[in-house]
């Protein structure tokens, strides 16, 4: 019941979480507050999450930056962690306590692709989006990041029928297909576009 989960579960996951390092535990507690997916009256599960985004073990930052976007709690604060974690920029930097892996990165771009895929609002689909499309088409050659941005842009669950998102669909649509064209070397001009 609903007050199990705020009475019992939740405190009884945040001080499991809070009394060790070792990482299974610590990953497996983010795992399962995330999916309960609320935050509880006392704390907030991306305050659970932000601080092991800067922790030594590289297996509790991925778990961390993809359990926010699992739990997809509606907050500002997760949404731009999130950002900042996929583009690796000022607030990325700072959660992450210097350059964002690129491992992390990764997860961090799964991460909002699901926390984008449970939220109706167009406003917040076209954020992630924007941020993949970066790093889509950004300098870095990492094959991960670069599949975590086209898996993540495949998973924002853009609505055709709603008049206001079809200008999203055909811009994720061409962002995927500028992609595979640039990596078959087909000149700008020539490219064909998507449109709805």
């Amino acid at each position: 019941t609903n007050s199990q989960i705020h009475e019992d579960i939740l405190p009884a996951l945040k001080r499991a979480i809070d009394s060790t390092e070792q990482r299974d535990i610590v990953s497996s507690c983010m795992v399962a507050m995330a999916k309960i997916g609320q935050d509880h009256k006392s704390f907030a599960l991306v305050d659970v999450f932000a601080p092991r985004l800067a922790r030594n073990n590289q297996e509790i930052r991925e778990t961390a930056a993809l359990a926010m976007g699992i739990s997809a709690v509606p907050s500002e604060k997760a949404l731009e962690h999130l950002i900042g974690l996929a583009r690796d920029n000022g607030v990325g930097r700072k959660l992450s306590g210097g350059k964002v892996s690129n491992r992390t990165r990764s997860f961090a771009l799964y991460g909002l692709g699901l926390y984008a895929n449970e939220h109706s609002s167009p406003s917040i689909k076209r954020r992630a989006l924007t941020a993949m499309r970066a790093v889509l088409e950004g300098s870095d050659r990492d094959r991960n990041i670069k599949v975590a941005a086209i898996q993540g842009i495949g998973m924002l669950a853009i609505d055709r029928m709603d008049a206001e998102s079809r200008p999203l669909m055909d811009e994720a649509l061409n962002s995927l297909l500028d992609f595979y064209l640039s990596l078959i070397h087909i000149s700008e001009p020539t490219r064909p576009r998507l449109i709805s």
